[in-house]
């Protein structure tokens, strides 16, 4: 029993933390998540576009035979060979049914490339509509500029009609710069709306057509049509073409939302198909014609040259047998020419039939639409979630809502092994950048001599800013003294100071008899034996409860005063001002205050409201943001994490 408990606190306790690492993950990643948001977002709108164009397809199917026009027993047999039977026909390869070359002829000259649509948005948008019988669209060479391109039609009255191109000067510029066409692109540009009547004939450098009626279209609604580019309808259209046959019959698919379109083609491309075969056979009888005629050349020159010599029995059964090679070649050559007039196939449809087939696009798209919105929600809804329970200052936003236009620094987060040591460290990149502070302040701030460090909430990092900003100014040589006045909290890191007995701030203020030489003590860390780790340091020697009535004391007022004569600068490490006001008492004295921010971890209300209720317009404050993720951090341009552990920062060797 005691077992199964142990296993049931165990599991809950790893729960837990992985519900805390997923928190922490959500909330360390505010960016991330926003452009995850966006790109949802896009992604989102193209799978609604998708369902929205694709609509119905359509499948068109037709079976047909194809027969020789000729009576095969009655052809020569040198003819013979050239004519395929219905036997051998059928194993003819139908490769060639998506041979480019005559998929382009017959989209152009049937004007297929041209495709209608209606622009009200709706989930039925993408249906096609059969217009161009309508509209008896033909296009002219001006008019391939035009791919993509929308040309809208509005019925405007009961005959006359309004036309206006949807040109984009970009993509018709790309267009143009891609096929090395060259055209003046203002002329056409300025030329988009015109109306036509209907009935009328209309002629422009792009198109030529006549609308014969319109009661098919709905007045409420724009329609479009769209000039679709050859090569590419033409590899859609063979893509979706399927050819097959079973004993004497040919059976041909395709598939298309323009269904009078697809019809129209597959009928053509069948056509076409038979034509080229019978192009391809009287291409090879007009070779078989010419070595007749070659034939009969070369016989009537030897016919010449045997009827000069002796007649003899011999001679005679030449020229009788050449005489009978020519008549046979002639009446070949006859045969031929008339089959080249000919139609050499016949072809017979036996069914065909137009019906909706199942969109799988469509419904892909659809799934994917649910899927992604489904998972969109939900992570957005975990992320506001997320955001609504973390309320610490946790983006660069959020911190510059809390200071408005005020200057800050940034501070790095700091390791273990760097805060064990922060006195002695002077090579990361946590110490560098208070040796830029300190800089900062000798030469943009040389009157503020009197510096304060104060927070919100405790823990945001003031006492050991406060140290590491005294250690550097006394490292640039300047006489720094250090002043903790908190004295509600015993700060740990005076441990690490080596001191004898000594006399502090409480006891200053106890005993009147004591100056501030009797209380200023210069230690130095225990671990650095260099410069850096010598600083003068007033302690509180111990805590008290009553620090309101000792910071609004004249005596300590005088202290502030006396230490200004005695030394460059004075830091001064004080109670959060959020928790304790009592240090307000002396901001009066003060030149400038430093503010500390922690990140992911100050409250932002709490925050804001403490800094507008505690500091005043004519206070000179600057603000520290501690613990700053390195991804906000940057030096010359480059992201810290990429460089900090080399260059200047590298570990030394």
């Amino acid at each position: 029993m005691e077992s199964s408990i142990n296993l049931v606190v165990n599991t809950l306790s790893k729960i837990r933390f992985s519900r805390n690492k997923v928190f922490h993950f959500l909330s360390k990643n505010a960016k991330l998540w926003k452009l995850y948001t966006i790109v949802i977002l896009v992604f989102l709108v193209f799978c609604h576009y998708k369902i929205n164009n694709e609509g119905l397809i359509y499948r068109y199917s037709s079976s047909f035979q194809i027969k020789s026009a000729l009576d095969i027993n009655s052809l020569d047999n040198l003819l013979n060979n050239y004519i395929p039977n219905s036997k051998n026909f059928e194993e003819i390869s139908f490769t060639n049914f998506k041979a480019s070359s005559l998929s382009k002829k017959i989209i152009n000259n049937n004007n297929l490339f041209i495709q209608s649509y209606k622009s009200k948005y709706s989930y039925h948008l993408g249906e096609p509509l059969e217009l161009n019988s309508i509209f008896g669209i033909t296009i002219n060479s001006d008019a391939f500029q035009l791919i993509d391109t929308k040309i809208y039609l509005k019925q405007t009255s009961t005959d006359s009609i309004r036309i206006t191109i949807s040109f984009d000067e970009d993509v018709l510029s790309q267009y143009n710069y891609q096929n090395n066409i060259s055209r003046d692109l203002d002329i056409a540009v300025n030329d988009t709306t015109f109306n036509v009547k209907i009935g009328k004939r209309v002629q422009n450098k792009y198109f030529d057509f006549t609308i014969n009626k319109m009661q098919s279209l709905n007045q409420d609604i724009n329609y479009y049509f769209k000039f679709k580019d050859l090569n590419k309808l033409s590899d859609e259209y063979n893509s979706l073409i399927k050819v097959w046959n079973e004993s004497e019959n040919f059976y041909i698919s395709c598939e298309g939302k323009h269904y009078l379109n697809i019809k129209k083609y597959i009928d053509e491309l069948t056509k076409g198909y038979l034509k080229y075969h019978e192009d391809e056979i009287k291409l090879k009888i007009s070779e078989l014609t010419s070595n007749l005629s070659k034939s009969n050349k070369a016989l009537e020159d030897s016919l010449s040259i045997h009827l000069k010599k002796e007649k003899g029995h011999f001679h005679q059964l030449i020229i009788d047998n050449i005489n009978q090679k020519y008549d046979e070649n002639l009446r070949l050559l006859f045969k031929a020419n008339q089959l080249k007039k000919r139609n050499l196939f016949s072809l017979r449809t036996i069914s065909s039939k137009i019906s909706p087939v199942e969109n799988k696009r469509f419904y892909y798209a659809l799934y994917m639409f649910a899927g992604i919105s489904i998972v969109f929600i939900y992570a957005n809804l975990f992320f506001l979630a997320s955001n609504f329970l973390n309320r610490s200052i946790n983006s660069i936003i959020k911190v510059k809502k809390v200071i408005g236009k005020n200057t800050f620094f940034v501070l790095p987060k700091m390791s273990r092994k760097i805060k064990n040591k922060i006195f002695c460290d002077s090579s990361s990149f946590f110490s560098q950048r208070f040796e830029y502070i300190s800089t900062y302040l000798t030469i943009e701030k040389p009157n503020c001599k009197t510096i304060l460090f104060t927070s919100t909430l405790q823990g945001e990092g003031k006492t050991t800013s406060s140290l590491k900003l005294a250690t550097y100014l006394t490292q640039l040589g300047y006489k720094t003294v250090f002043l903790s006045l908190d004295l509600r909290k015993h700060n740990p890191l005076i441990n690490k100071l080596k001191n004898k007995e000594y006399l502090g701030f409480l006891d200053y203020m106890d005993d009147q008899t004591l100056t501030s030489k009797d209380i200023i003590v210069n230690f130095e860390v225990s671990e650095c034996d260099n410069d850096i780790s010598k600083l003068d340091v007033i302690l509180p020697n111990g805590t008290s409860q009553n620090s309101h009535i000792l910071l609004s004391s004249d005596r300590l007022k005088a202290l502030i005063i006396e230490l200004k004569n005695l030394y460059d600068y004075v830091i001064i490490d004080t109670l959060p001002v959020g928790l304790f006001s009592e240090s307000r008492f002396i901001f009066n004295q003060i030149d400038l205050i430093f503010y500390l921010i922690r990140f992911d971890y100050s409250n932002y209300q709490f925050t804001k409201f403490s800094i507008e209720d505690s500091l005043s317009k004519n206070e000179e404050v600057l603000f520290l943001i501690n613990d700053m993720k390195e991804d906000y951090i940057y030096l010359n341009g480059i992201a810290s994490r990429q460089f900090y552990k080399r260059g200047y920062f590298a570990k030394k060797h």
